[in-house]
């Protein structure tokens, strides 16, 4: 069956409309989040959305119906069309994250569209390049990104596995679109899950006519005879969840099978000449459109410049509030066992009006407007400088911060800083709940 495709009346600022109604229904039923909900969602690279689960259908009336292909409540603020969570160069190969969340089996899928079509089924399926066995390259996670791959797995494990950008996407944005279908070992009743990410596709290998989608499987039990196992091999057959099969019965058992897009034909190439990419105006359309979805959800992450010059922000900086020391080498894991309060300063130069932070996706209520800027404030007078502590569960997860200088003429500029600063005297400080967002 084909992918799920929105009705044309949906897309652009119809699909948004359902979209911010639905993310007011979501958010309205987050206060407890089974576990359940999490079966799948991309983690590197950086989605979208913060949500846990963008599925089909639903399932008892708390999960949110997410149709796909892309999610649609809940945006990250700190993530945007102009904002690429990643760069590829076309011919090269890419480590992807993916969550397992005590689940084995199906199928995953991998497109890349351009970002004004992010929402159609149609074109998701058209630039479908990569297929593969769902359950590839099995791994542990460490502190560094226990909160980021294994929210919810009780074993603390995730899956990887590499894409290669086909020489066929000239550059441009687009978004990296993610499905999983047919999940199960030895029986199964899930929907289709989705998620996207933000990515940009910049240079490499000269551009070629077409590309034939590839398909690879393996799985991390061992088993690699060409095939994967899955309840259903087509994204569309489960449509809700708990999925139910022409038997009546709620669920499939599973079988060794290919994508049905190989099983026993190759699929058609992909043509360079049917990829639309979009324009400047097309991506800041779309982005002008997220911005105003909900309170969540903002444009981008590129700076801008206006009449009066370029507004840049510079060194973003982890401080011990005591001694105003900055903490050095906080591109790796931070040992703050013990310590005292910490906060955050980013320089900012050129005509800033203030500077605000957001959190794992969420903005801070705090705005600063004279320098130093920090996360949370300082004390500003002639003769002393005092900074206030960072009140933020930041120890033990991933925290990616983000700060965003707004300054005259709608002009902005964005600084993000991922940080992972763990605490052993804490009793979370190897597991635990991750806090908000991921």
């Amino acid at each position: 069956m084909a992918a799920w495709c929105a009705p044309a009346s949906w897309r652009r600022m119809g699909r948004l409309a359902l979209a911010a109604a639905s993310a007011a229904a979501a958010l309205a039923a987050v206060p407890a989040l089974p576990s359940a909900w999490a079966h799948s969602y991309l983690s590197v690279p950086v989605p979208m959305s913060r949500m846990t689960a963008c599925r089909v259908g639903g399932w008892d009336g708390w999960a949110n119906d997410c149709p796909g292909p892309c999610p649609n409540a809940d945006y990250r603020e700190d993530a945007g069309p102009t904002n690429p969570s990643a760069t590829y160069r076309r011919g090269e190969s890419y480590e992807i994250e993916y969550t397992r969340n005590n689940h084995f089996g199906g199928f995953r899928r991998f497109t890349l569209v351009p970002v004004k079509q992010m929402w159609d089924g149609r074109v998701h399926q058209a630039n479908a390049f990569s297929y593969a066995c769902w359950s590839r390259g099995e791994f542990e996670c460490s502190m560094e990104n226990q909160y980021r791959s294994c929210w919810y797995d009780m074993d603390s494990r995730a899956y990887k596995d590499w894409i290669t950008i086909p020489a066929i996407f000239p550059d441009g944005d687009y978004v990296l679109g993610y499905a999983w279908y047919g999940g199960g070992e030895r029986f199964g009743n899930f929907g289709d899950y989705y998620d996207c990410a933000y990515v940009r596709v910049e240079g490499g290998a000269p551009l070629v006519a077409e590309a034939t989608p590839t398909f690879t499987s393996g799985e991390s039990n061992g088993n690699n005879d060409g095939k994967c196992e899955a309840t259903v091999n087509d994204l569309g057959i489960c449509r809700v969840e708990p999925c139910i099969a022409p038997s009546g019965e709620k669920g499939y058992y599973t079988k060794r099978m290919k994508p049905a897009q190989f099983d026993g034909v190759t699929p058609p190439p992909i043509k360079s000449s049917s990829i639309q990419v979009d324009n400047r105006a097309d991506v800041d359309a779309v982005g002008e459109e997220l911005r105003g979805l909900q309170k969540y959800t903002q444009s981008g992450l590129t700076s801008k410049e206006d009449v009066k010059g370029a507004l840049v922000l510079g060194r973003m900086k982890l401080l011990e509030v005591a001694s105003r020391r900055e903490v050095p080498n906080v591109h790796r894991p931070v040992d703050w066992t013990g310590k005292g309060p910490l906060t955050i300063e980013v320089e900012a130069f050129g005509p800033v009006s203030y500077v605000e932070f957001l959190v794992n996706g969420r903005r801070s209520s705090y705005r600063d407007y004279t320098a130093p800027y920090t996360i949370a404030g300082d004390f500003k007078d002639p003769t002393v400088d005092m900074y206030y502590p960072w009140m933020f569960h930041y120890k033990n997860k991933n925290v990616r911060v983000t700060a965003h200088a707004v300054g005259p003429g709608k002009a902005e500029a964005w600084k993000i800083l991922d940080l992972v600063i763990y605490d052993k005297n804490r009793g979370d400080w190897n597991r635990g709940h991750p806090g908000v967002g991921h």
